[in-house]
């Protein structure tokens, strides 16, 4: 690539190794330290970075010769090895081939799907998208096509765009004789997209049967790729039914399957997952353990599309502490990790830390631009509003002190058991403000029904102090019952949740002030 001989360069490769930047293996050199790698990559510009990539390339054709297949071998096996650790560079490297390779090569379609995938976790969402997209157009219906729609579904699942990723997976899915390693694949993926897409019930069940057919079928084919998905995803079921022990067995399992296997499996970041079961559960620390130990991985390969949800798990965390100033970081930095992805219901869920912060600021205009902004990105890119925004919505509206609208919010999500349950383990304390503003509105059965609810997540999961207070809270409310809301002012003290602990507070003297005055009217 220099233009020297290989002796030339061995005094350079021997200070490398000496300094302890390179070691030597019997493999080659490599990096002793990611950090290395990663301090040089990111001191080029990304124009630098081809043009290198571009001169080695050559450097190793030019090697190989003439033998136009087997330098194509030469740096498919290039970019097996570097898949793993740096799939950036491999994403550089099988693009440049591409550009080598005749149109009607029928190898195509399967390697541009392998470079859209490694382009999409490395954050290049719209090289991924357009290369998938040129690279499908004109195809007829075959596996090829297949791998390609599988690649498409991926980038948009991974970039937050859930509604294009069901429609991708579902597309792939109809192709006929595709091979079994690429359905399970798609299993795997599509079941994410309907957790993030889906608000319904239904959309739980059916993320939960590709989830489960995933598991089963990754053990006989040895993807760890999709087996790791597959256990992700049934954690974030496991978590929408409220099972909390069930949601962190199978999040630690994932996890466990990405440090035995090490591999790409360790680009689908199972952590985020993890970590937001463990949050429901109310281990916080341990949470931002794992969400420390997910970010060295990012780091470490460069899987940056994992960065908004990183940001956004954090800023959950941080909300729910009461750490107001750290949450709107957290949240500011989650929106420009988004880059060109940014009308997803992931941005939405970013923008609705945004407005609670803005709430307990007492800036209502703010959080009403917030939440407007959400709507119309929602609106443009025809994707579902998520439980967060609508969440955020009634907030609002209890601020304008209008508990009618506050329910009219969360009108399609409170009325059936199962979605109260995906309502209060994502916000435990919503059960006491669904009870309140429903007895304001002379609606008793949803307030004793919120009540009810939030006593069987308690009951479900009996090591959660959390979820015990705001049983206690929902129910005080219910009953206008003063020893139960100092209950859960006294259980809240032992949870991590200091901004439910407060609304307790203001519930309990709100309750005594009215029995006061009842007493007085005696």
């Amino acid at each position: 690539m220099l233009g020297i001989s290989a002796l030339e360069t061995l005094p350079l490769l021997n200070e490398a190794v000496h300094s302890r930047v390179l070691e030597d293996t019997e493999h080659g050199f490599r990096f002793r330290d990611h950090r290395f790698r990663s301090g040089l990559a990111n001191s080029l510009t990304r124009g630098v970075r081809r043009k290198l990539q571009a001169a080695a390339n050559l450097g190793t054709e030019n090697a190989v010769g003439d033998r136009g297949e087997e330098s194509v071998a030469v740096l498919l096996r290039l970019a097996e090895r570097m898949k793993p650790n740096a799939p950036g560079t491999a994403a550089d490297l099988i693009t440049h081939l591409l550009s080598t390779m005749a149109d009607e090569d029928g190898r195509r379609p399967r390697i541009a799907a392998d470079a859209v995938r490694l382009l999409a976790v490395t954050g290049r969402m719209e090289e991924a998208r357009q290369l998938g997209e040129s690279s499908l157009h004109g195809k007829t219906v075959s596996s090829g096509s297949g791998e390609l729609l599988l690649a498409l579904a991926d980038t948009s699942y991974l970039h937050g765009r859930s509604k294009d990723a069901i429609e991708y997976s579902g597309a792939a899915l109809a192709v006929p004789g595709l091979p079994a390693a690429v359905r399970v694949q798609l299993g795997s993926v599509r079941a994410h997209a309907l957790l993030d897409e889906g608000t319904s019930a239904e959309s739980v069940r059916e993320a939960e049967e590709f989830a489960l057919r995933a598991i089963d079928e990754s053990y006989g084919l040895g993807s760890t790729e999709a087996l790791v998905c597959g256990y992700s995803s049934r954690c974030r079921v496991a978590v929408e039914h409220g099972d909390l022990s069930a949601a962190i067995m199978f999040g630690n399992r994932a996890v466990g399957i990405t440090e035995e296997y090490e591999g790409r499996a360790r680009h689908r970041h199972p952590r985020i997952w993890l970590s937001a079961a463990l949050a429901a559960a109310d281990r916080v620390e341990e949470a931002r353990g794992i969400l420390t130990s997910d970010k060295e991985d990012c780091d470490r390969f460069g899987t940056s599309w994992s960065l908004p949800l990183w940001h956004l798990r954090l800023a959950e965390l941080d909300l729910n502490s009461g750490r107001l100033e750290t949450a709107g970081l957290e949240a500011e930095m989650g929106l420009r990790a988004s880059k060109g992805s940014t009308e997803t219901p992931r941005s939405a869920r970013l923008l609705a830390v945004h407005a609670q912060v803005a709430l307990h600021r007492d800036d209502r205009e703010q959080a009403r631009a917030h939440i407007g902004a959400a709507r119309a990105m929602l609106a443009r890119s025809r994707q579902s509003i998520p439980f967060e925004l609508a969440w955020a919505g009634a907030l609002l509206a209890e601020d304008e002190d209008d508990p009618q609208a506050a329910l009219a919010e969360m009108a399609d999500m409170v009325r059936d058991d199962q979605d109260r349950i995906r309502v209060l383990v994502r916000f435990p304390h919503a059960g006491a403000r669904i009870a309140q503003w429903a007895g304001h509105t002379g609606d008793t059965g949803l307030a004793a029904a919120a009540a009810d609810t939030a006593q069987r997540l308690a009951d479900a999961n009996p090591d959660v102090a959390l979820l015990e207070a705001a049983s206690l809270h929902a129910r005080g409310i219910t009953l206008g019952d003063t020893a139960l809301l100092r209950g859960a002012v006294d259980t809240y003290g032992r949870s991590s949740r200091v901004m439910a602990r407060a609304a307790a507070l203001c519930d309990l003297a709100q309750a005594q002030a009215d029995g006061d005055g009842a007493d007085a009217a005696a």
